[in-house]
């Protein structure tokens, strides 16, 4: 699922939300997001991840979220750390973490 982040009342588009559902696994969401560099530090990340997780604690049908950051993309793993993610040590390619939150277990 893709999904474009756009300011309320206005059409500036900040970024976009990526959520990719494994067919083995459905009940865990992997997700991505970019947002324009313009926005960066002003809190859109923080208040997109929230209300996904919000979102996700709201549908039983999930147990988790899951995300890849690059180790030095230290705003990023701030907003994932923010809405409760946690690094799950698992290995990744290149300079890549994965954190995860349980929502529904």
């Amino acid at each position: 699922m893709f999904y474009v982040i756009q300011q309320n009342g206005t059409n500036n588009i900040l970024g976009f939300l990526f959520l990719y559902l494994d067919d083995e696994n459905p009940s865990e969401i992997r997700l991505g997001y970019l947002l324009s560099e313009q926005t960066w530090g002003q809190g859109f990340g923080s208040e997109i991840i929230a209300g996904l997780v919000a979102w996700a604690k709201n549908n039983k049908d999930i147990s988790s979220i899951a995300g890849g950051v690059e180790a030095d993309n230290i705003g990023s793993i701030r907003v994932l750390e923010k809405s409760g993610f946690k690094n799950s040590d698992e290995k990744l390619p290149g300079n890549m973490l994965l954190y995860q939150i349980n929502v529904n277990v």
